[in-house]
């Protein structure tokens, strides 16, 4: 955030329910935390750049279906998420992990069960969409390949000693991906009126 506020753009980090210090139930269905991602979205102004790590970037995925919501947004990027990632590998990879419970979430489940929702949300994305990925993490390339196919239009980035958690693993290169797709064209056509100090 301190790199993003350095280029001259402003931050905000939402906790998602179960997260940090918001309260709610990490176990609630994944239309919760479309709701709560709406919601936040909806009492931002200036056209924000949506940013989506592993469920955060289900949530927007989700939210950003509805086209009002689209609308007043100038971009996505998903950070080591896809909207259809494949069950058996993702179970593992969570399995693997240092909090193996995960894998047993009622959460994880309803994702992989959303899967023709989630690809139909991508699908729907007519807003400069990247996507990081984590040379470590939890993506596949026939997964990345799949969401080529939905978002044509597709960015790709890759942060090679990263993990899941790239903005825990490498923060400094994740901001660094961020102010650039933040000052490319297709995102400054989005927010026109943002630009110029302070109102970005």
């Amino acid at each position: 955030m301190e790199k993003l506020a350095a280029a001259g753009f402003s931050a905000m980090a939402v906790d998602q329910r179960g997260h940090g210090e918001s309260g709610g139930e990490r176990a609630d269905g994944v239309c919760m935390f479309r709701r709560d991602a709406r919601i936040a979205l909806g009492q931002m102004r200036g056209f924000p750049i949506v940013v989506g790590s592993s469920l955060g970037g289900f949530a927007a995925l989700l939210a950003l279906a509805d086209e009002a919501v689209q609308r007043d947004t100038a971009g996505l990027v998903l950070v080591d998420v896809t909207p259809d990632p494949e069950p058996v590998r993702t179970r593992a990879f969570l399995a693997d992990t240092t909090q193996p419970d995960l894998a047993e979430n009622p959460l994880v489940e309803d994702i992989l069960g959303r899967a023709d929702e989630l690809r139909a949300a991508a699908r729907a994305m007519r807003l400069p969409v990247l996507f990081v990925q984590a040379g470590q993490g939890a993506v596949s390339e026939n997964e990345v390949d799949a969401l080529r196919l939905l978002i044509p239009h597709l960015e790709t980035a890759m942060v090679p000693d990263a993990g899941h958690l790239v903005a825990r693993d490498a923060p400094e290169a994740l901001a660094a991906i961020l102010v650039d797709f933040l000052n490319s064209r297709a995102v400054r056509e989005r927010r026109p009126e943002q630009v110029g100090p302070g109102r970005r």
